[in-house]
């Protein structure tokens, strides 16, 4: 997931957008939950993030925006690659103003919910270690998609507890641009 934050010139002074834009594809291998897998955007994954650079920077000429120098990514391969060509494509097409480059800032906040000692394992594989560990419960059905549902190892997390993490992530950035010319952010 990216964080990029604009704020406003023109006439409706101290407004501010925060955009969140998603990784492009990458290579999954079939099974596996996304988790923390260390691999880079597929050759259609860098397509839509130039894509979605082209159409976060005509959102922003429309609406009278100048996008913010500083994009936020998680420090996962394929968020972070998505980051960079947001950030080169950005940079291009708003050459002809005269803008600075725009940096990435890895944000561990911003990382895909963690299954700690699991990552990177098949489900099967997941709820194969779970159900034949003698101190746990086999994981439910649909564990994967239950907002609550914690896998029972240290570093775990239920996507819960991954929102409020992204979400505190979010709130700050919010804060931080109100802060910078007093203006409300919109989330």
């Amino acid at each position: 997931s990216n964080c990029a934050a604009a704020s406003e010139k023109g006439f409706r002074v101290g407004r501010r957008v925060l955009a969140l834009i998603r990784h492009g594809e990458y290579s999954q291998p079939a099974g596996v939950p996304s988790a923390h897998l260390p691999y880079g955007l597929t050759s259609d994954g860098v397509a839509r993030a130039r894509q979605a650079a082209a159409s976060v920077a005509l959102f922003a000429r429309q609406e009278q925006l100048t996008v913010h120098a500083v994009i936020d990514c998680s420090p996962l391969r394929r968020a972070w690659e998505t980051a960079q060509l947001m950030g080169q494509g950005l940079d291009e097409l708003e050459r002809r103003e005269g803008s600075r480059r725009r940096d990435c800032r890895e944000v561990l906040a911003l990382a895909e919910r963690s299954v700690g000692p699991l990552a990177n394992l098949s489900v099967t594989a997941i709820e194969a270690i779970v159900r034949d560990d003698p101190r746990h419960a086999s994981p439910p059905s649909g564990w994967k998609r239950d907002i609550d549902y914690r896998l029972p190892y240290a570093g775990c997390e239920s996507l819960a507890e991954a929102g409020e993490r992204v979400a505190t992530h979010l709130r700050g950035c919010a804060a931080e641009l109100a802060s910078t010319k007093g203006g409300p952010c919109q989330l």
